[in-house]
């Protein structure tokens, strides 16, 4: 069929695989996890196709500050061992990623870390994805999570980011 066939199946499956707790591997770490490495560092990493602490973890520390052009009080040395250990805590051992380059969700009001990890574990990693997204498949998404988000308001705010 159509593309918007196969974006509907994509749905239908992203929703099955959460409910199921079927983890997609296929997306980014969250880089900010590994202390000195904030929003700016992670951004960089991200534009130079670091996407995982498993790539961290097998990356010199010349390489890490060379790509973020970090300071020293950020402690590059130190990120491929605590990349090491995120990566074996999370079961990510081998992981990449490569879809399209994340958007920083965190802008997206209401939506805190637990609501980002859920979408991005059923592939919504961007600003076009959130906003093309239906109010009841992210509801599928995060239905293993407390609250009642206003996910129609992260829609609308995601349509204004990506325009």
């Amino acid at each position: 069929g159509s593309a918007a066939d196969a974006v509907s199946d994509t749905a239908d499956t992203a929703g099955a695989a959460v409910s199921e707790v079927v983890a997609n591997s296929n997306y980014p770490d969250d880089l900010t996890r590994v202390k000195g490495i904030g929003k700016i560092y992670q951004k960089r990493l991200f534009e130079s196709g670091v996407f995982t602490w498993d790539q961290i973890a097998h990356s010199s520390p010349s390489r890490l500050k060379e790509l973020t052009d970090a300071i020293d009080a950020a402690n590059v040395d130190d990120w491929p061992t605590q990349a090491r250990k995120l990566t074996a805590e999370n079961d990510r051992v081998g992981a990449r990623y490569s879809g399209p380059m994340p958007s920083d969700l965190s802008k997206i009001s209401g939506l805190g870390k637990s609501a980002e990890y859920a979408l991005k574990m059923g592939g919504i990693v961007t600003y076009a994805q959130l906003a093309n997204a239906s109010v009841e498949q992210l509801g599928d998404l995060l239905s293993g999570l407390r609250g009642n988000p206003d996910v129609g308001s992260w829609i609308s705010q995601a349509k204004k980011l990506t325009s």
